[in-house]
């Protein structure tokens, strides 16, 4: 998960330093130049504060940064190509990558 300080960092092209898993690597990660980020979700990127309170201004700051293509339409499961892997969703999660 990525804390929202660095999340709007990044999306002003700011350098922000993510932590990682030391396990699979040695530093933590990097971002220092424009990198496309990509989320899916119901609704926006909204900030709940404390006791479930919604700051305006902090709704503001973070939709100003995003491009938001809503879709309204959804593909049946009888028209997807690609069956489910549990293998490579785990792979994927885990290792970062899909072999």
């Amino acid at each position: 998960m990525i804390a929202r300080k660095d999340l709007l960092f990044s999306l002003e092209g700011q350098t922000v330093h993510l932590p990682s898993p030391k396990n699979h690597y040695l530093n933590d990660i990097c971002i220092d130049r424009d990198t496309p980020i990509a989320s899916t979700g119901k609704s926006e990127i909204t900030f709940v504060g404390k006791f479930n309170s919604i700051d305006k201004i902090e709704n503001e700051m973070m939709s100003v940064r995003w491009k938001v293509f809503k879709f309204t339409y959804q593909i049946s499961e009888s028209f997807q190509k690609v069956p489910p892997c549990k293998k490579c969703f785990s792979d994927l999660v885990l290792m970062s990558e899909v072999q």
